[in-house]
């Protein structure tokens, strides 16, 4: 590949109608539509995907977490559901697959309390059936 000395003056004694005349289409449509960028229903899809992917755990307590009365989620059930939410989500990303179980029960309390402040939340659940407590 041969290297254009003075690229930028070329391309503007050239091209430069053109790119005024692109600069001021996109201009307009960007004054049309109130100053805001539209996406296509893909780029919505692959934005949403890529936040999602940037707070997992906060995601899962979102999409997967919901009140019941009378019910608690054990810390021991909530790493393994964790794992295959990523799995069902297909998020890649290797700091995910990386968190250890003690960062996700770290991140899933605090996404409960954001996501779902009026959630009662424990540290120490009775197990059902058994005498005995656990973490929850």
């Amino acid at each position: 590949m041969k290297r254009i000395s003075n690229f930028d003056q070329v391309l503007l004694e050239e091209e430069g109608p053109g790119i005024l005349a692109w600069a001021i289409d996109g201009a307009r449509i960007l004054l049309r539509n109130g100053g805001k960028i539209l996406r296509s229903p893909e780029q919505e899809r692959l934005v949403a995907y890529l936040l999602d992917e940037s707070e997992p755990v906060t995601t899962f307590v979102r999409e997967c977490v919901e009140e019941a009365q009378d019910q608690c989620i054990p810390s021991s059930e909530i790493v393994p559901e964790f794992h295959r939410f990523v799995q069902k989500a297909k998020w890649s990303n290797a700091s995910v697959h990386a968190l250890t179980a003690m960062q996700i029960l770290q991140r899933f309390s605090q996404a409960i309390e954001q996501t779902h402040p009026d959630f009662c939340y424990s540290t120490n659940i009775e197990v059902p059936g058994s005498l005995r407590k656990c973490r929850g």
